[in-house]
């Protein structure tokens, strides 16, 4: 069973559609024990349409996947390249 909060979320408008970016925590309990992953995702909103990208389980480590978000967003990541870019985020850091 998987428990979901929040944990940032930052939008912003590039050209004629917003992006949103979220981070997510996900709480799953393994055996008795409380196993922690963070998941990130983008969507993009054109005229009330929304086109979704996911990454799941890209770390487990607030600060990584904080700054991950943040070099999403400041490059204005779409969510239909967000896995190959993700692949580039997580070998900088």
């Amino acid at each position: 069973m998987f428990y979901t909060t929040n944990i940032s979320k930052m939008n912003k408008i590039v050209g004629d559609f917003s992006l949103t970016y979220y981070l997510i925590k996900k709480d799953e309990v393994v055996e008795g024990t409380i196993c922690t992953t963070f998941d990130i995702e983008v969507h993009k909103m054109v005229d009330g349409l929304v086109e979704k990208g996911v990454c799941s389980s890209v770390s487990n480590d607030i600060d990584k996947a904080t700054s991950i978000l943040d070099m999403l967003y400041r490059n204005d990541v779409l969510p239909d390249t967000l896995l190959e870019v993700m692949e580039e985020c997580l070998e900088i850091l």
